[in-house]
């Protein structure tokens, strides 16, 4: 069994890939339900974006506020379309220039 919580928690999302409930995951790694539910969250979320489509490191840049309202949007085109616009904002400053430059 991992020792560090982040590795239990890694273990955890595994099992529940493997069709373990979050309950008995929890238990068996012995991490709060909560934490697990928060690192579940996340994994589907990236695995949303990337089937969509979407860059790992434009997904990644985005808030994690930004990155759940865009997750409501029901088809991968407009996930897409969004983040793309989303990423794009947040890349320019309020005069209209690149940022970094």
């Amino acid at each position: 069994m991992p020792n560090a919580e982040d590795e239990r928690l890694s273990h955890a999302v595994h099992l529940m890939d493997s069709e373990v409930t979050l309950s008995q995951a929890a238990a068996v790694c012995m991490v709060s339900e909560r934490a697990l539910r928060t690192r579940w969250n996340k994994r589907q979320a990236d695995r949303r974006a990337y089937e969509a489509g979407l860059l790992r490191n434009e997904w990644d840049s985005l808030l994690s506020a930004v990155r759940g309202r865009l997750l409501m949007i029901a088809t991968d085109e407009g996930l897409r379309a969004g983040a793309m616009l989303a990423h794009r904002a947040a890349t320019v400053d309020h005069r209209g220039r690149q940022v970094g430059q």
